[in-house]
């Protein structure tokens, strides 16, 4: 796909992008409140054409609109080492799971790597009608960390 035409549709797709990041926000937003868990803080992006068109081209992509899955990508950074787990399980059951990068199993506690987990996530199918019927099917990231990694 020439820059032109995947510039012309990330562009177009925009508007969807910043539906899906609402929604995304509002769900996630709604968990955590419920959950009691104390958090520093949580923020939300839509990547931006340059940033996309960079990621596509460093990591030669035949079709980056499907395969560049952070466009919307969505950060919870947490107190505790113990809650990320706890906002793991919340992220688990308010959306669906396509695939999870856990940098904090099997890190020492005395570590100071990067402990983070990344969940590329869908709106789960209960989520139907028109709110959703367009962005259910864009694909986000929500990174959940602790608040040394975020520092």
């Amino acid at each position: 796909m020439d820059i032109e035409t995947l510039t012309h549709e990330f562009e177009g797709r925009m508007p969807l992008y910043k539906r899906l990041k609402g929604e995304a926000l509002f769900i996630l937003d709604q968990a955590l409140d419920q959950s009691g868990i104390k958090l520093h803080s949580v923020s939300s992006r839509v990547k931006k054409l340059d940033s996309f068109l960079d990621k596509a081209q460093r990591k030669e992509l035949k079709n980056p609109l499907n395969e560049i899955h952070d466009v919307v990508g969505i950060r919870v950074v947490c107190l505790l080492l113990s809650d990320i787990s706890r906002i793991g399980a919340l992220i688990r059951n308010s959306f669906l799971i396509l695939g999870e990068d856990n940098k904090v199993e099997g890190t020492e506690v005395s570590s100071f790597g990067y402990m983070s987990v990344h969940f590329i996530a869908m709106m789960k199918k209960e989520y139907v009608g028109p709110r959703y019927d367009q962005i259910a099917t864009f694909p986000l990231e929500i990174q959940v960390r602790i608040i040394a990694m975020d520092a």
